[in-house]
């Protein structure tokens, strides 16, 4: 397959809109996560870029699951927790958003896997390896190493925000091959009801520059796709992981 090596003077939200679009989806292979690409056969696939669009049925929002009872209390209560934890205040040149995906599984389930910040490959289809020295805390460092086809090679992260209890992760990117500057995040896990079962609300939002000759619309774009596709991943395996077994209690 051919290679193609765009200049580096060309933004690359702006390659991402020109190029065909690939589907994207995860597959478990002896307990971890294979990134597969399937390009519609009408279409040729360009090895160094990919764009994930939303997936059918559309990505899970707070407009089309509601809470069991059929009102909008799930819709209100994301909302207040937006309000409470997810307050980014963007410069003139940086661009935010936030996300929230429904997830039939309990909050500890779907926080035992947000919470490893030592091991985010576990539901991040986009990150091949992780290395950390020490505990987990404040401050701790992650180097990331991303898989081939985005625009990025590796990414340095630091844990700005920990709380176990109200189940609050944040992080900033502070080094790395890529273009995400001043990138920083923010996910919260929260207790939920889904079909009268017992189920999580997560929502993750973010803060970047907007790199030059990029416009706000395009980062934020790019960007969400990222972490719906994450949020989709961290769906699928704790809805799995949920799933009774048979012969277990």
């Amino acid at each position: 397959m051919a290679k193609h090596n765009f200049s580096p003077t060309i933004p690359f939200f702006v390659l991402y809109r020109s190029i065909p679009t690939l589907l994207l989806s995860t597959r478990s292979v002896s307990g971890r996560h294979q990134l597969n690409c399937f390009p519609p056969p009408s279409l040729h696939f360009v090895s160094s870029v990919i764009l994930i669009p939303p997936r059918h049925p559309p990505f899970s929002s707070i407009r089309n699951r509601m809470s069991s009872n059929g009102d909008h209390s799930s819709e209100l209560e994301a909302a207040q927790y937006i309000g409470m934890h997810h307050r980014h205040q963007p410069a003139e040149n940086q661009c935010s958003s936030n996300l929230v995906v429904h997830i039939k599984a309990p909050v500890d389930i779907v926080w035992s896997l947000v919470r490893r910040f030592d091991e985010p490959q576990t539901y991040k289809p986009f990150i091949s390896r992780c290395t950390m020295n020490g505990e987990v805390g404040i401050g701790s460092l992650r180097h990331v190493n991303v898989r081939s086809g985005l625009p990025a090679t590796t990414s340095t992260e630091r844990l700005e925000v920990f709380d176990d209890e109200e189940h609050i992760l944040g992080i900033k990117i502070v080094d790395g091959d890529h273009r995400l500057r001043n990138y920083s995040s923010v996910i919260t896990v929260h207790p939920e009801v889904i079909d009268g079962r017992p189920g999580t609300l997560v929502v993750e939002s973010f803060v970047v520059d907007v790199p030059q000759g990029n416009t706000k619309e395009d980062t934020c774009y790019f960007v969400r796709a990222l972490i719906k596709c994450n949020l989709r991943s961290l769906a699928e395996i704790s809805e799995r992981m949920a799933v009774p077994r048979p012969g277990l209690d």
